[in-house]
């Protein structure tokens, strides 16, 4: 027993390993006090596993290293997202920067191929993909998700700074989105001023598919003169803006100062914009340029893109729910696919080497495919409600 106790004690006297420090401990204490049990109880393990370490040592030649825990992962895996299938999960997230819930909604509706939001996780987490952070969770009265039950019944509007500088100027987009249908409207102005609010509040109500009932906005000098000074404020003049929309039987509601959270769908907008749309556009586009490409992605957004909060629909759709029928673009859409194919055809990776064998089967996926390469590039301008060329 002592000299077992010494070829264990001479292979881990240089030993660093914290982990594996204490199990050669427990194995030394009960060799030196004859006592397995009680070094068992003062480590917290069992005879079974003492001896079985015991035993490892033994076999290879007391190294200590054979005592570390080896992986516990399956040799193999038959259903292991691979190939070209992992390839379009990650051109999806290069290209739009879509999250895993998304990515397997676009996989299912495109290429009728199903993977769960999981496996495009875990395909993610392979390939060493960034994700952002979540903050930590603070204290806050408004964290209770709420929606309204009609469209029109509550619009939130608040202004987004663009992220770079548009020739040579700072620009600023004015944004609204109703609380029910997440139905969006914006427009790009190159000051923050009443004029820009009230010619704002003019296309706002001329775009919206619905009758607004109530807008509502922070505190902002755009917005109101309720934290004007009392030598500059005029009761008896109201704000530009909320006098537009007073016109029009609109009421304009104002939101507690620093609570910005309940404002949060429009807030939540600004995020989507900076991930899915400013990081593609050039910043040495032109300011018209901008416009037009601003129109394109409001557009999109509206129509084509699903939401998760809607059950994976567009807000057109969503609306449609309430009778709204609102032109759709997909003749446009289809005519437009029809006069660029020869200029944008589909990827070669989607057609090549996921295209189904069936003839149905294909020419359904080829129009798809087509409108899914169509999402990235730029089209004509288009209008925020009636989708017709301005």
């Amino acid at each position: 027993m002592n000299t077992l106790y010494t070829q264990i004690y001479d292979s881990a006297k240089y030993l660093h390993n914290n982990k594996l420090k204490s199990k050669i401990n427990c194995i030394l204490r009960g060799l030196k006090t004859s006592n397995v049990r009680l070094s068992c109880q003062q480590f917290g393990i069992s005879r079974r596993t003492y001896y079985y370490w015991l035993n490892k040592l033994k076999e290879n030649d007391f190294d200590p290293n054979s005592l570390m825990p080896k992986s516990r992962a399956p040799k193999r895996s038959p259903r292991i997202i691979e190939g070209r299938l992992k390839e379009e999960i990650l051109n999806l997230r290069k290209e739009f920067r879509y999250g895993p819930a998304t990515i397997a909604w676009y996989m299912d509706h495109l290429f009728g191929i199903k993977v769960s939001p999981h496996g495009v996780y875990k395909v993610l987490l392979r390939e060493n993909v960034p994700f952002r952070k979540r903050r930590s969770d603070k204290p806050n009265p408004h964290k209770r998700r709420y929606s309204l039950n009609t469209p029109g019944e509550g619009l939130q509007v608040d202004i987004k700074y663009v992220p770079f500088k548009v020739e040579g100027e700072k620009a600023y987009v004015y944004n609204a989105i109703d609380d029910c249908s997440r139905w969006r409207f914006a427009y790009l102005y190159r000051y923050i001023n009443t004029y820009s609010s009230k010619d704002f509040a003019k296309r706002l109500i001329k775009a919206a598919p619905f009758t607004i009932k109530s807008v509502q906005t922070d505190n902002d000098v755009a917005f109101t003169n309720h934290f004007l000074p009392k030598s500059l404020d005029n009761e008896s003049m109201p704000h530009p803006f909320t006098d537009i929309l007073e016109q029009t039987d609109v009421s304009h509601k104002l939101i507690p100062p620093g609570a910005k959270e309940l404002n949060g769908k429009v807030e939540r907008s600004h995020k989507t914009d900076m991930e899915e749309f400013f990081w593609k556009i050039p910043t040495n586009i032109t300011f018209d340029n901008l416009q037009n490409e601003l129109s394109n992605w409001i557009h999109d957004y509206n129509h084509n893109r699903p939401h998760s909060e809607l059950g994976m629909k567009s807000p057109v759709q969503k609306l449609s729910n309430y009778g709204f029928q609102i032109n759709s673009t997909k003749r446009k859409l289809k005519k437009r696919n029809e006069e660029y194919r020869l200029n944008n055809p589909p990827r070669p990776s989607i057609v090549q080497n996921i295209l189904p064998s069936s003839k149905n089967d294909r020419k359904n996926f080829l129009e798809m495919a087509l409108i899914y390469s169509e999402l990235s590039k730029p089209l004509p301008p288009l209008c925020n409600f009636c989708g017709n060329t301005t």
